[in-house]
């Protein structure tokens, strides 16, 4: 079995990376390592999960123009192609029975019409808002943690839309160094017009601080397109995005990391920062509101309602420090015994059967 994995991702994450790359040697080889030491995308990360059960498994993040033109260079005999042709000519080159498209927005059924051949198995991943022109009618499966979107994927021609959790490379998260805890509260994400709910938690919790007595430090890792439209409060305890294995670190270097779904999944959290807060045995304060069955059971998290909820909550448990940390371990064991991303592989391969 030969799996395939199309990525992309963040440009603030690929201008880094890119400038790493160039310091190690610019070659396929070293970007695929340095991809992988990343932690680049890690709950999705299949394709080690793959060659871990014996088949042939390669990615390819096609959003970053650099490493593509690396890879036309090393095995393409021909030059001056489009990004599109450089891509379909690599899906040529590894030839898998299953292609895992990470973006089907930007490559959807208009870009897989040209895939010459079609006896491979398609799959997408989609879990954020989707745009009435996208097309899924050349896909046999779209996978999605969110069921609300079930609905609009099959108006839009997905036939076959499954429900798909991200997940933990058990192996990567052990290569990770231990580190001393810094931040009491800490938090990595976006900050846009999807998250309203989130950002005003964001705001409030700042807000809070100001309040009480007990000192308390937040932290939040927010990669947003204006910097300078963040409410007061929130830049007050605003630093630089965080991506891959430095986020993971700076989970594991917290008291505790919080997660308030997506507006458009109202009550739905199944998103990767479950899986990436669990995995690093950091305490995770989820609001009630959030349906996590099938991801963790109520003692391998921590509820809150609100802002002043959430703030009461932590500095009582901080003062039981143990009854804290144990929630954060229950859950980084749940991580690693269900939540594999050996087990994913092995689900995935299940569905296409």
């Amino acid at each position: 079995m030969k799996f395939l994995q199309l990525i992309s991702n963040y440009e603030g994450y690929l201008i880094g990376y890119n400038e790493r790359l160039r310091e190690r040697g610019a070659t396929w080889e070293h970007a695929q390592a340095l991809y992988y030491e990343d932690g680049f995308l890690m709950p999705h990360f299949l394709s080690t999960a793959f060659r871990a059960l014996g088949h042939e498994a390669n990615f390819v993040v096609f959003n970053n123009n650099y490493t593509q033109q690396i890879w036309e260079l090393e095995y393409s005999s021909s030059r001056t192609k489009t990004t599109n042709e450089i891509l379909l000519e690599q899906i040529a080159y590894y030839d898998p029975d299953i292609l895992y498209v990470m973006d089907p927005i930007t490559l959807d059924s208009s870009f897989l019409r040209a895939i010459k051949r079609r006896s491979m198995i398609i799959i997408g991943w989609r879990a954020a808002p989707i745009h009435p022109s996208i097309d899924f009618s050349e896909f046999d499966f779209i996978f999605s943690s969110v069921p609300d979107l079930f609905t609009q994927m099959r108006a839009q021609g997905a036939e076959q839309p499954r429900f798909f959790l991200p997940g933990v490379d058990v192996e990567f998260m052990k290569s990770l160094p231990t580190v001393e805890k810094q931040a009491d509260i800490s938090f990595s994400g976006q900050y846009g017009p999807l998250h309203v709910r989130r950002n005003m938690l964001l705001l409030n919790l700042a807000q809070q601080q100001l309040k009480q007595r007990d000192n308390f430090e937040l932290a939040y890792y927010l990669a947003t397109s204006d910097y300078g439209a963040l409410p007061a409060g929130v830049f007050a305890h605003c630093r630089p995005p965080v991506w891959g294995r430095n986020m993971l670190s700076m989970y594991a270097s917290s008291r505790a990391a919080f997660h308030i779904p997506i507006d458009m999944a109202e009550a739905n959290a199944t998103a990767m920062r479950l899986f990436e807060v669990g995995a690093t045995g950091t305490p995770l304060f989820v609001h009630r509101s959030a349906e996590i069955q099938g991801v963790f059971s109520e003692d391998e998290v921590i509820r809150f309602d609100d802002a002043n909820d959430f703030i009461q909550t932590y500095l009582k448990l901080r003062c039981e420090r143990d009854a804290l940390e144990e929630r954060g371990l229950r859950a980084m064991k749940r991580c690693m015994n269900d939540h594999s991303t050996i087990n994913r592989a092995l689900q995935l391969l299940e569905i296409c059967r």
